[in-house]
């Protein structure tokens, strides 16, 4: 090829130039009928004044019309479209009905069969744009197999004549007339059902066109985004079309660039089949939308990775790169998340294995009865109470194989609220003031059906449910979700028809959601409501065998502010006050962060509605005629240790024969405590398990704290671990877990200026345990010292706003435990008390036995909360002014001693 020099550049201007004065000329038409032409031999008249330009530049050789010379000149003299609408009907059996399209080498029309009165493309080739078209369609027309690929059933010749009245044979194409859009209209409507997995479907069935074509030698030609008609197959499936292959149809290209321009044609087409469907998904990444096996073919694609049509293809067959992602994926996390195999905190959202999970948990059994029941139920508590786990243990997770409830019976469906899934829905987002809780309620009712279908299909996929004869009614409920489109099929060599409803619920729910941001509530209209989810229950009963008698659970674990926004929780309730023997409702939130009001503003009732369980309540221990039982406790602690310590495979099971069961009287450590002594030494299983302050996991933090520090794993021999040993390790969890509390994030308002919301309670529980410790201090000498745990409130007054908002938020995050009321030692009235977390007595240098309350006014209480500092000061002043003196009797933390 030679290179465009200056002097090559000047040559072909020279050229364009002088052709167009040919062509452009007011007698062209003229000029052109004084060549005379033969269409059938090409010859052509040297009388012309054209001639010898046109001989010049290679249209002529010889006198008679080159290939080049043959496209040109009928483009000028012969009217295709004229011609054929004016016969009417061709070839004695066609009848012309109009024109589909008109191009450089060909025109298309559709035409009806005389005889057999079916539709028709008729493809009339322009002279000079094929060399050998009957070869050709012996090439193609091997492929009988290939259902997608559209081949002509007919060939034949016509005569025309050209607009000097001379004959011209043209040859001719007939194919079957295709019902259908073309991929240009599909990707352009906002309404087409673009799953994640059309885009598969897609390059699946071109490629093995192409990749035919490919093994042939052969290619397309003309793969623009009109010549692939987008339908369902004769099984109802989606199905893109190739028509018009221009197999030897190269006009004035070479075979070279028609080969070429499929795989650019088709690139092309990928391109535009992720930007239609990332349209409305903008706020998910494009692999998780398609998922890793079909990102991983799209991105071959795009970088030109594969070479070949039949690498393509081959993909589907025989796919080595996502093969080797899986490995690589499994090597990754084996190597990053390898399950612990010493004794490791772990939480629930940290265990990546299900089964794992199951394994490890030990359920309170009266705590278990409770959540498994089929009612609308709240479970609260402080973090690490559990109550995540509890609705997870209720949650159907089809591969793990330790189920703690039978699926066939109760069917969980878990919600882990807190990665964010709900928060696009916060009034931060969507304009409720326009559009209202009802528009956007359909969008939360989708996300349950969604999730219900994830969680089935995982169960079809390994073996735990059946694959039902259809899906009709459960494709019903999905309909009204789908504005005016039908719910496509895919392939199921693809993906299964259950998944594939799935992706198209994921792209409707991302879309709506979008819409939402424009003020635009689409599924507003489909009238979803409470109904919709109990008829989609009965649809799943009807539909899986195994589930025709199972009853559906709700699971939205830490369902509070912020992980799920106000709004969105008045959703929740209406569904929770919509009674109904199918399906209940589960919540599990923080204290202080959760609206228990329907989007009607009706207060939803405790004991009605719904029933509310403080997990911290419940492990309140007291006499025995006032909360839970120590040995209860204790036992249901140790049995926890246990599982764990068989589960990674220690030398014993018996968490006591590494702490000892009493290393530290309690006296013992009052006195050290009091006296400031070094050998006040928190150790002990006895004391363990109640400075976890009836959190499992403090316990866990504890007791993995501990074996770290004592370089206990589960080689070591049983032995009890000393006694300094434990002390460094639970002062280490315990002053982590104050110095935590400063990093709580958020703010607050007070007096017009805003602070830091962590610092604050950091102060607060900084001040409230040092006070504590004074008093501890103040007790030295004393035989029987009363350690200062919890505060009460001596009046019923209420707080301003901001010192009650702070209440709240010591509570919502376990600094402060109100879980009971205690009888006031004042005026025998129960009140209120509020007890600091044992697990921050070991950071103090204070007991965790609750002897004494300190009494508070709502002022001095508020004092507390809003000015912490000043707290310290006043509140502790008469212990500095009188530190030497026997107090005779109990007082009040602000009275002014006296003598008596």
């Amino acid at each position: 090829m030679s290179s465009l020099s200056l002097e090559n550049i000047n040559q072909r201007i020279r050229e364009g130039e002088e052709l167009e004065a040919v062509f452009l000329a007011e007698d062209v038409y003229e000029n052109i009928r004084l060549l005379n032409i033969d269409w059938k031999t090409g010859s052509v008249s040297d009388e012309s004044p054209i001639f010898d330009v046109l001989q010049k530049y290679n249209y002529i050789s010889n006198s008679h019309l080159t290939k080049l010379g043959t496209l040109i000149l009928a483009r000028f003299a012969i009217d295709i479209e004229k011609e054929v609408m004016q016969q009417d009907i061709v070839n004695g059996k066609f009848k012309i009905i109009r024109k589909l399209h008109s191009g450089k080498n060909s025109c298309t029309f559709l035409a009806e069969h005389l005889i057999l009165g079916t539709d028709v493309v008729l493809k009339f080739l322009r002279p000079g744009s094929a060399d050998d078209l009957p070869g050709a369609l012996r090439v193609v027309s091997t492929a009988r197999d290939i259902e997608s690929l559209i081949q002509p059933w007919d060939y034949f010749n016509t005569s025309i004549q050209d607009v000097f009245h001379k004959p011209v044979a043209v040859e001719c194409l007939a194919f079957p007339y295709i019902q259908g859009t073309t991929l240009k209209e599909f990707l352009n409507n906002s309404d087409s059902q673009l799953n994640s997995f059309a885009i598969a479907v897609f390059i699946k069935q071109v490629s093995r066109v192409l990749s035919f074509l490919e093994e042939k030698h052969a290619y397309h030609g003309d793969l623009h985004d009109e010549n692939i008609i987008v339908n369902t197959s004769k099984s109802g499936t989606l199905q893109f079309n190739i028509i018009d292959v221009s197999f030897g149809i190269t006009g004035s290209s070479t075979a070279e660039i028609c080969h070429d321009s499929d795989m650019q044609n088709f690139k092309q087409h990928v391109w535009n089949f992720l930007s239609a469907q990332q349209r409305f998904l903008t706020k998910m990444s494009l692999r998780k939308n398609l998922g890793a096996e079909t990102y991983l073919l799209v991105t071959s694609i795009m970088l030109g990775e594969v070479k070949s049509f039949r690498e393509i293809y081959g993909y589907f067959s025989n796919n080595e790169t996502y093969r080797r992602y899986l490995t690589e994926k499994q090597q990754f996390i084996e190597k990053k998340f390898t399950p612990p195999g010493t004794f490791k905190l772990q939480r629930y959202e940290e265990i990546t294995d299900q089964e794992v999970a199951l394994k490890l948990f030990v359920p309170f059994p009266e705590m278990m009865q409770l959540v498994e029941s089929f009612s609308n139920i709240i479970v609260s508590g402080t973090r690490g109470s559990g109550k995540s786990t509890y609705l997870a243990a209720v949650a159907f997770f089809p591969r793990a194989s330790n189920e703690l409830v039978n699926f066939r019976e109760t069917f969980g469906i878990y919600f882990p609220c807190r990665q964010g899934e709900f928060r696009l829905l916060s009034g931060e987002m969507i304009n409720y003031d326009t559009l209202g809780v009802s528009s956007v309620k359909p969008i939360l009712i989708l996300k349950i059906i969604r999730r219900t279908l994830e969680i089935i299909a995982d169960a079809i996929e390994v073996g735990k449910l059946s694959t039902p004869p259809n899906y009709d009614l459960i494709k019903n409920i999905v309909g009204i979700f789908l504005e005016n489109d039908k719910l496509i099929s895919i392939e199921t060599s693809i993906i299964s028809e259950i998944k594939n409803i799935v992706a198209t619920i994921v792209r409707s729910e991302m879309k709506a959601i979008d819409n939402l941001f424009h003020d635009n509530p689409s599924l507003a209209k489909s009238g979803a409501s409470e109904i919709t989810i109990l008829e989609f229950f009965k649809a799943v009963r009807s539909t899986f065998r195994e589930l025709s008698s199972t009853r559906f659970h709700l699971l939205f674990d830490d369902a509070g502010i912020p992980n799920i926004p106000r709004e969105v929780q008045y959703m929740i309730n209406d569904f929770i006050v919509s009674s109904n023997p199918i399906y209940c409702v589960k919540t599990s939130i923080e204290k202080n962060s959760y609206h228990y009001q329907t989007s009607n503003s009706k207060q939803i009732e405790n004991g009605h509605d719904y029933f509310e369980y403080d997990i911290n309540g419940i492990f309140y221990t007291g006499s025995k005629t006032f909360g839970l039982d120590d040995h209860k406790l204790e036992s249901y602690f140790r049995s926890i240790i246990k599982n764990r310590l068989i589960h990674f495979g220690y030398q014993s099971d018996d968490i006591v024969e590494y702490l000892g069961i009493d290393q530290a009287k309690h006296e013992n450590l009052v006195n050290s405590l009091a006296a400031n002594r070094r050998n006040a030494y928190y150790c002990g299983w006895a004391m363990v398990w109640k400075i976890a302050s009836g959190n499992p996991r403090n316990l866990l933090e504890l007791i993995s704290e501990i074996f770290s520090v004592a370089n206990f794993d589960e080689s070591t021999q049983v032995g009890v671990i000393p006694n300094r040993s434990q002390d460094r390790a639970i002062r280490s969890v315990s002053e982590k877990r104050l110095r935590s509390i400063g990093q709580i994030s958020g703010t607050f308002k007070y007096h017009g200026k805003e602070y830091s919301l962590g610092k604050k309670l950091f102060d607060i529980a900084l001040s409230v345990g040092s006070v504590f410790k004074i008093y501890l201090q103040a007790e030295k000498g004393k035989k029987r010292k009363d350690q200062y745990l919890a505060i009460e409130r001596n009046d019923l007054t209420s707080l301003s706003e901001e010192a009650e908002f702070l209440l709240e938020q010591l509570i919502k995050f376990g600094i402060f435990d109100d879980s009971r009321l205690d009888v006031s030692r004042d005026d025998r009235v129960k009140k209120p008390i509020y007890i600091l977390n044992r697990i921050l007595c070991p950071v103090f240098g204070i007991s965790y036995r609750r002897d004494q309350h300190l009494r508070l006014s709502r002022v001095k209480f508020e004092q507390l909360l809003t000015n912490p500092s000043a707290f310290v000061v006043e509140g502790t002043k008469r212990l500095r002014v009188q530190s030497s003196l026997e107090m005779s009797k109990q007082k009040t933390l602000f009275d002014e001693f006296t003598n008596e």
